[in-house]
């Protein structure tokens, strides 16, 4: 995986605040979540970081930092 460049953000998922719904799942372009053990999660290695998922979650739990 590779690092973190300065001025690039970090999408995660809240794991409690997510209900599984899998609506970011449904909304993604790149295919980058799928739900495991009921909870979304994010594959770093194919998110492009357009935050369509943050945008269209529901119950906020896709944040950045």
């Amino acid at each position: 995986m590779k690092a973190k460049s300065s001025g690039e953000i970090e999408i995660y998922v809240d794991k409690k605040l997510c209900t599984g719904c899998g609506i970011c799942v449904r909304v993604c372009p790149e295919r980058a979540i799928a739900i495991n053990k009921g909870k979304a999660e994010i594959r770093k290695e194919l998110c492009k970081q357009c935050l369509i998922c943050m945008e269209e979650c529901p119950f906020n739990a896709i944040k950045r930092r």
